[in-house]
């Protein structure tokens, strides 16, 4: 059986390296912990006119934030690069970590079924 320890120190996550040659480079995207998960989903939901509802800027962000790893990026520096750049380069790295993660964007934000 595994020990706790031998858990904590497993390499299980999955990344990639991901070229974005607007930005003239390569961005390494990582999976995201279930405690990152959550944390994007919490911190993107916004209470519009009584109905839960996600912002999806907020949600990129946290994305952002938890699943690029190189250059790693706060919150408040991932709402400025998605303030500055176009949406379709920031969206592929968006992808990328739910690609990762095992998740399409559209399921994390629970707005479909799984395919």
């Amino acid at each position: 059986m595994l020990t706790l320890d031998a858990i904590m120190k497993a390499k299980d996550y999955r990344e990639a390296d991901v070229d974005v040659p607007e930005w003239g480079g390569a961005v390494k995207c990582r999976t995201l912990s279930m405690a990152a998960r959550y944390e994007i989903s919490e911190r993107s939901v916004i209470d519009k006119g009584g109905k839960p509802t996600v912002d999806n800027v907020k949600f990129a962000a946290g994305t952002l934030a938890h699943g690029v790893v190189d250059p790693k990026m706060s919150f408040d520096e991932a709402m400025k690069v998605i303030a500055e750049h176009p949406p379709e380069t920031v969206q592929i790295l968006v992808d990328e970590v739910w690609r990762l993660s095992g998740l399409r964007e559209e399921i994390a934000k629970n707005e479909s079924s799984p395919a």
